[in-house]
């Protein structure tokens, strides 16, 4: 039985296009939209591959070892404070930016060819807006027991932990923590009439690492599904809504 070995089974399921994922990031009071490509990484296997194709009588492993030697030849030149033509593809050539300590610090950058820029105007594009940012809970700790069990005592102080959680009011859409109950079927109520929430102005914490608030006391016992909606994402506020749920519930008691 002949084995198929990786580089040509990638080979074959190499798909032309890109998908491209929208950002948007605030920028003092407004924001700012950038794209990002998803980098699918051919390696060195694939273009041996393709090489072969172009010409069936090309030693293969001439061909690795004397891209080998290129390798070498060039890292020898970027060594001696050169830049090089990468074959007409583009010029990699040495940068430098200054670090904290004073020193200078020196990388390497890459400007293409407009042959390998014209090579990818006309790839096939999926737009995707990004989902990310969001709030992440960690954990939620009742403060009248001091435990970490996933049940909290209403009346009495709890503490969300976990990232981005800063609640973030934009204009009218008011930030808020929200307390969905959970029906014996198992299912979150989509009745927002019977939702509890807590606003920011409501909280003694408000961190994006950590939220402090009193728990409502007209909460009845109960499972309920704890949901985070902010508009802050990690470093400012922002005109999108970030919203994110506890992997999990919590179930509500009240102290004896």
């Amino acid at each position: 039985m002949k084995t198929q070995n990786n580089f040509e089974l990638n080979n074959e399921k190499d798909e032309s296009g890109v998908k491209v994922t929208k950002y948007r990031r605030a920028l003092g009071a407004n924001e700012i939209e950038f794209a990002r490509v998803g980098r699918a990484t051919a390696d060195i296997d694939s273009i041996l591959t393709l090489i072969a194709k172009y010409d069936t009588g090309v030693n293969r492993l001439m061909v690795q070892y004397c891209l080998g030697l290129f390798k070498k030849a060039v890292i020898e030149k970027l060594k001696a404070g050169r830049a090089v033509n990468l074959l007409g593809l583009g010029v990699m050539y040495i940068n430098a930016a200054f670090g904290e300590d004073g020193n200078t610090n020196l990388g390497v950058g890459f400007t293409p060819s407009a042959e390998s820029v014209a090579a990818v105007q006309k790839l096939d594009t999926t737009l995707a807006d990004a989902v990310a940012n969001h709030p992440l809970i960690t954990s939620i700790i009742d403060l009248y027991t001091q435990l970490d069990t996933g049940t909290l005592t209403a009346g009495h102080d709890v503490r969300i932990l976990g990232k981005r959680l800063r609640l973030d009011d934009y204009k009218d859409d008011k930030a808020v923590v929200i307390f969905k109950p959970i029906g014996e079927d198992g299912s979150t109520s989509g009745d927002e009439s019977k939702w509890i929430t807590v606003s920011k102005d409501a909280l003694n914490r408000n961190k994006p690492s950590e939220l402090e608030f009193y728990l409502p006391a007209e909460l009845a016992e109960g499972k309920y599904e704890v949901t985070i909606r902010t508009h802050f994402s990690g470093h400012a506020t922002v005109s999108e809504r970030r919203e994110s749920a506890l992997d999990g519930f919590v179930e509500i008691r009240r102290s004896e």
